[in-house]
């Protein structure tokens, strides 16, 4: 098997929302003169030009649709990076992994689609845990992270190969090859896969 991307954390207070990687902005202090080449202070238009200015709503609003991707399923049909992280401290009786928490972190761009008469291909992440955990505030319920492990590994594992994985390494292949469907709701930061499910494809070798 390939080597895999593994990286350690610290527990987290959640892990059903989407990571906050994907930070572009530059970081700047108030002491740094320039950003980018670009000069921070003491240049361009007043405050009081900026206050009789108007928006330019048409732009905005064709972004915040950009940054507002369709929820509902999407189908993966190419090859989606997998990185396996393990958050250390947090562990339990039963965990793959002794010292703590093992996540397999599943990321890529979906087929593309089209919604209000534009294309959204968003870069999305799934999620998934073999160790059991439940939700903080609903004790009872376990967390989305391990149920979408569950689903992936006996349904739809089984549906694309007509037969149970018995290690972790078929299991891998089919996340990062497989097509799949995944459906997503809006988050705090974006979209968030909820749900995977097979559909009738074949492999891809």
């Amino acid at each position: 098997m390939s080597t895999r991307n593994t990286t350690t954390h610290t527990p987290l207070p959640t892990i059903d929302d989407i990571p906050d990687e994907l930070d572009d902005e530059p970081t700047t202090g108030s002491t740094s003169p320039k950003a980018n080449g670009q000069q921070l202070t003491g240049a361009g238009m007043s405050l009081d030009q900026l206050n009789t200015m108007g928006f330019d709503d048409s732009r905005d609003e064709l972004i915040r649709q950009k940054l507002t991707p369709p929820t509902g399923d999407w189908v993966k049909s190419e090859r989606w990076k997998l990185q396996k992280i393990v958050y250390i401290g947090d562990s339990q009786p039963g965990d793959v992994d002794p010292e703590g928490r093992t996540m397999f972190v599943v990321s890529g761009k979906p087929d593309a689609r089209q919604a209000n008469s534009m294309e959204y291909q968003p870069q999305l992440f799934v999620r998934l845990s073999p160790d059991v955990r439940y939700k903080p505030d609903k004790p009872e319920e376990i967390d989305n992270a391990h149920k979408l492990f569950n689903k992936a590994k006996t349904d739809v594992y089984i549906a694309l190969h007509s037969e149970k994985p018995t290690r972790f390494a078929q299991f891998i292949t089919m996340l990062e090859e497989d097509s799949y469907v995944v459906r997503t709701m809006n988050g705090d930061n974006g979209p968030i896969v909820v749900d995977i499910k097979a559909r009738i494809a074949v492999r891809r070798r």
